[in-house]
């Protein structure tokens, strides 16, 4: 019998920031072979964003007239910037 509610953990699982670690952007077969053959592993953070891609992101904008940076928005976290940054 399969338990379908909350308390099935396989299901509902909750990423926390201390009991889990989030790999972004790697393949899960290899990921697998890696764990499984006790390999070691680097993590690397997620790379500030340039101000290049603040600009495309919609951060930030240069004014037209004085040619000065305009904040749209905070600066994003590494987990904000981790998503559009793949």
């Amino acid at each position: 019998m399969l338990d379908l509610t909350a308390r099935n953990r396989l299901i509902n699982f909750r990423h926390t920031k201390r009991g889990s670690l989030r790999i972004i952007d790697e393949l899960p077969d290899q990921l697998v072979e890696t764990l499984l053959a006790e390999t070691e592993m680097r993590f690397l953070p997620v790379p500030e964003p340039t101000r290049e891609e603040l600009l495309a992101a919609g951060y930030i904008e240069i004014d037209d007239i004085s040619g000065q940076e305009i904040r749209l928005q905070k600066d994003p976290t590494a987990e904000e910037w981790a998503k559009p940054a793949g």
